[in-house]
């Protein structure tokens, strides 16, 4: 099974307080929004939000990062 979530539903939290985390591949500014690739094993989540919303402060490419989420947001698609 697959979980699909809108990049603006995933939250960047300690690696530790997370299910899944992963490292910082990628990070781009695109007007008032922050877009953040993370790689997980061999995928790679996209993070969307606000520049404003700085819940885990700098990030650096290289970074360990958790990823939050809420499940009533996720999609499942059947393998």
């Amino acid at each position: 099974m697959t979980l699909a979530l809108r990049p603006e539903h995933l939250s960047l939290c300690a690696p530790d307080d997370a299910l899944v985390s992963g490292e910082i591949t990628f990070v781009r500014q695109l007007g008032a929004m922050l877009e953040t690739h993370v790689a997980v094993d061999e995928q790679t989540l996209i993070r969307s939000t606000l520049n404003r919303d700085t819940e885990t402060g700098p990030m650096a490419i290289g970074a360990r990062v958790g990823l939050a989420f809420d499940l009533g947001r996720a999609w499942v698609i059947p393998a």
